[in-house]
């Protein structure tokens, strides 16, 4: 509750309640985002668990990008659409996962287009609910159950994206896409 301290009033009891405001705020996204961001790379994980086991993150989404090469990534396969109507959602954190930082970062890629692809089509409610479901270690059983907790339509559209990059269990992850066919 008390981040900021005022030694003669400087600054004001008016600036120090808008600067606690503003530290809030910056929590409430922060918790969001990071929630968002986990239960992506868990349902790579998810995936990656029914195809074969653990595996590098780039194998499932791409090589991240260089000067010298450019290789598909998931974001090529998958369109960031606006949230789904009736979802509820913090747009803040929609458009930070979908556009990214206005800085660079040290520790995280700018966008997260896979993040920002399901927040989109569950929204604050579900995605939490759904985060209960990743869980590590992860068994076979408990990546279905996690994959299971979310969209449909969002299974076949990770799983076949996931596919066209991961050709090494392509096969296995067009299996579990036709699995959640609707």
């Amino acid at each position: 509750e008390n981040i900021y301290t005022s030694f003669e009033n400087k600054p004001t009891a008016e600036e120090l309640a808008d600067m606690a405001e503003r530290a809030r705020l910056n929590i409430e996204v922060s918790n969001i985002y990071m929630h968002c961001k986990l239960l992506s790379i868990s349902v790579l994980y998810a995936l990656a668990e029914l195809t074969g086991g653990d595996a590098p993150i780039a194998l499932f989404l791409g090589d991240l990008p260089t000067s010298k090469s450019i290789s598909p990534a998931i974001e090529d396969y998958i369109a960031l659409l606006p949230p789904a109507k009736g979802v509820e959602l913090d747009m803040r954190v929609f458009k930070l996962l979908r556009d990214g930082r206005d800085g660079e970062s040290q520790f995280d890629i700018k966008n997260s287009p896979l993040a920002a692809y399901l927040y989109a089509l569950m929204g604050d409610k579900d995605m939490e609910e759904a985060l209960k479901l990743a869980v590590y270690p992860m068994t076979p059983d408990d990546a279905t159950k996690l994959l299971d907790a979310i969209p449909p339509q969002a299974v076949v559209k990770i799983a076949l994206s996931c596919a066209k990059i991961c050709l090494t269990r392509a096969k296995k992850l067009e299996q579990i896409a036709a699995r959640y066919e609707v």
